[in-house]
């Protein structure tokens, strides 16, 4: 009897080490899915099976996505496996992460870099430009006109991207008629034919990433030589004509602002009349004049 109990006693104590055993045997880890892994890939990094992943996660059987999370059975056999393969893993991910930073945070000092310098310090620039002078004065039957037009050629330096000095080189006209309708021979004809050495200083308010749109508002200075000033009055062979003496060298001052379209610019601008050669005693009193262009800078 008693050797009988002995048996049952020791047999229960086996099958309840043997439940516990198989229970410790079989626990499970969570394992979230990486970019570039595979159910094969996951069951040979756990020292496992696909079967029995898909056991564990019945919806890995038709695929698996990046984050996806999955039950891992871990049992004694792959247990130290799981162990020595997980930290190295994760090392080298962390490798490549760092890595990818690295080379991203690269990329971007030498993207920064290249948009900051990577630009033309010297560029062409060419206006055609049109000023609207004050008309001379008139009276009853008497017509009046003057106009000014100009034309120039030159280069930019881009201090910074943004940031410019222009000169430029140019020829310019200006034609002051004023026509009596009763008394043909008080007509008069003025004409003056200028050098001129623009020089400004300018600023770019990029509108697009492209930088083929800006504002660019600007500054500077007219240097003017007077070649030819002559007048005529009269009409016809009984016209007289007159040479001025007024002083050939004259400076004006110019505050625009140009929209560029690619390399293209349309500008206005308000420029001071500070030479007399610009002035007539038939033109009323002013401090200056406004003035269209249309150009090519880049």
């Amino acid at each position: 009897m008693k050797t009988l109990v002995k048996k049952i006693v020791a047999t229960t104590c086996m099958v309840m080490l043997s439940i516990c055993f198989a229970m410790a045997q079989t626990n499970t880890i969570k394992h979230t899915v990486d970019r570039g892994e595979t159910l094969a890939s996951i069951a040979k990094r756990y020292a496992t099976t696909e079967a029995k992943i898909i056991e564990l996660n019945p919806d890995a059987a038709q695929f698996i996505y990046v984050g996806m999370e999955l039950t891992i059975p871990v049992t004694g056999a792959n247990t130290t496996t799981i162990q020595n393969n997980v930290e190295p893993v994760n090392t080298y991910v962390t490798e490549q992460q760092n890595s990818y930073n690295y080379n991203q945070s690269s990329n971007s000092n030498t993207q920064t870099y290249n948009e900051n310098n990577d630009f033309q310090r010297w560029t062409p620039s060419f206006y055609l430009s049109y000023g609207f002078l004050p008309k001379p004065k008139g009276g009853d039957g008497i017509k009046t006109s003057n106009m000014n037009m100009a034309l120039s050629f030159g280069v930019n330096y881009s201090i910074t991207e943004s940031f410019y000095v222009g000169a430029r080189l140019g020829f310019s006209w200006v034609l002051t008629h004023i026509k009596d309708k009763a008394y043909s021979d008080l007509n008069t004809t003025t004409e003056a034919y200028f050098i001129n050495l623009p020089i400004e200083l300018g600023y770019r308010i990029f509108l697009d990433d492209n930088h083929n749109t800006a504002i660019i508002p600007y500054a500077g200075i007219d240097l003017d030589y007077c070649i030819k000033n002559t007048t005529e009055i009269g009409t016809g062979k009984s016209a007289t004509k007159y040479k001025s003496d007024n002083n050939k060298i004259g400076v004006n001052g110019r505050v625009g602002l140009r929209l560029r379209f690619s390399e293209f610019c349309l500008g206005a601008a308000y420029v001071f009349v500070a030479d007399k050669n610009l002035k007539s005693d038939y033109v009323d009193k002013t401090n200056g004049y406004f003035e269209v262009s249309l150009g090519y800078s880049m």
